[in-house]
């Protein structure tokens, strides 16, 4: 199933306009306005007593013999048109009352108070490459992005986990998403926050067991591209922009150039999530949404899924890549542990990659790239520095795989679920 398809399931819902019901609830594909239930906007003709009317009155009016209590009042504004009213009703008798005032000799008009939304499409230069992020009636392997956007482009107090290779923090197109523990002065070499670590500022590093998630670019390319896809900040006239605009990014660092181990990987699951890790400090800032863009061989193993049960227990949505084996997910890991969301990938035409991982274990699809010399993959956010990211060294490349499919997954997951609004944070969003 594309990502695209689904993307109307994860999103927050709208307030309620002007104290009134909530509005219908819109899926993806419809296009169709909405309003404002039991409210009508209803011009009168001049002259007429409900045209000069200047304070809130009831009428009944009538339809097939059935009457309809109508309450109109003059709104903000309405005195540069004259006559223009705010009918209010019951919702249920929002059609009747809308056929028998458009019947009335004294009405001009009389119509819906409908909602309008504002069209959320980011301004970064290189935003018309993601085929990824665009509607199925532009890109069929398209999630629908702005579409979602328009309803809400996330919320800083959600904390997405990327647990992968390290994070280029200093990304220019990264570095405003990217957690920061306030309490801590980098580079000080003090425990300011009393939790027994020094500058622990970012994230953690379960590989090297200390505060750096960024060792080299030879090393943490991946995780810069994958946090670009979820989080890489709109409309700063650079690069591209992420599928969460907001939200904040913990770096976790397991992977270094020769993988990385189980142990480090679950124990950086449950860290994420707000779990107790011996030798760790706390995770101040518990991720309601952890990226897994890595695997290999091997059903899922206790170890693995006693990880994902701990995150899941602590409210934490687990995302994972399905893998580019072209074969069955069920055979590779944590894609086939119960309780997570693995994520295969499709090509720009909606179709399954040809290297995507496949079966029963996959939920959805998300763009991948097609991986295909001259065909279009997944651009994202990386750094050209040799061995250190440099701060003018950033730049933007593309990459394929299932690795690049699931953070468009955590993305969209990202903007549907609500913060921990009980967690009292060390840090916070800066």
């Amino acid at each position: 199933m594309l990502l695209g398809s689904l993307i109307a399931a994860h999103l927050l819902p709208r307030a309620s306009a002007q104290n009134a019901a909530a509005p219908q609830k819109r899926t993806t594909l419809d296009k169709r306005p909405e309003f404002v239930p039991g409210e009508l906007l209803v011009r009168f003709r001049d002259g007429t007593s409900l045209a000069r009317n200047k304070s809130r009155v009831s009428v009944n009016v009538s339809n097939g013999g059935r009457s309809v209590r109508v309450e109109v009042n003059h709104f903000g504004g309405s005195e540069l048109v004259q006559g223009l009213m705010l009918a209010r009703m019951a919702p249920d008798d929002m059609p009747a009352a809308l056929k028998a005032l458009r019947a009335r000799s004294d009405v001009v008009y009389a119509e819906p108070n409908y909602i309008r939304y504002a069209d959320a499409v980011p301004n970064d230069p290189r935003y018309v490459n993601l085929y990824g992020l665009k509607d199925p009636n532009q890109s069929a392997g398209g999630i629908s992005a702005e579409s979602a956007w328009n309803t809400t482009t996330g919320n800083q107090n959600v904390v997405v986990g990327v647990i992968d290779s390290g994070i280029d923090i200093t990304h220019a197109d990264l570095k405003d998403n990217i957690f920061v523990n306030t309490a801590e002065v980098p580079g000080n070499n003090v425990d300011d926050d009393n939790n027994g670590f020094i500058d622990d500022v970012n994230g953690w590093d379960f590989a090297n067991n200390d505060r750096t998630v960024f060792d080299s670019v030879a090393d943490d390319l991946h995780g810069t591209h994958v946090a670009g896809t979820i989080g890489a900040v709109p409309n700063n006239g650079i690069g591209v922009a992420g599928i969460n605009w907001v939200s904040q990014i913990v770096p976790v660092r397991v992977l270094g150039k020769c993988g990385g181990y189980d142990s480090d990987i679950n124990d950086a699951m449950v860290w994420a999530a707000g779990g107790s890790v011996s030798g760790i400090p706390a995770n101040a800032n518990p991720a309601r949404v952890i990226n897994l863009s890595l695997g290999g061989s091997g059903s899922c193993d206790a170890a693995t899924q006693n990880a994902v049960n701990a995150a899941l227990a602590l409210g934490t949505v687990v995302v994972v890549s399905a893998g580019n084996s072209n074969a069955n997910a069920a055979n590779y890991s944590p894609s086939s542990c119960s309780g997570v969301i693995t994520v295969a990938a499709n090509t720009i035409a909606g179709l399954r990659a040809r290297y995507s991982n496949y079966g029963t274990s996959v939920e959805i699809t998300a763009p991948g790239g097609n991986a295909v010399s001259g065909q279009l993959d997944i651009l994202s956010t990386l750094n050209s520095g040799i061995t250190a990211p440099t701060g003018t060294g950033y730049n933007y490349v593309q990459y394929a795989g299932t690795s690049m499919a699931a953070p468009h997954v955590t993305g969209v997951v990202s903007l549907s679920v609500c913060p921990r609004w009980s967690n009292t944070r060390v840090g916070s969003h800066r």
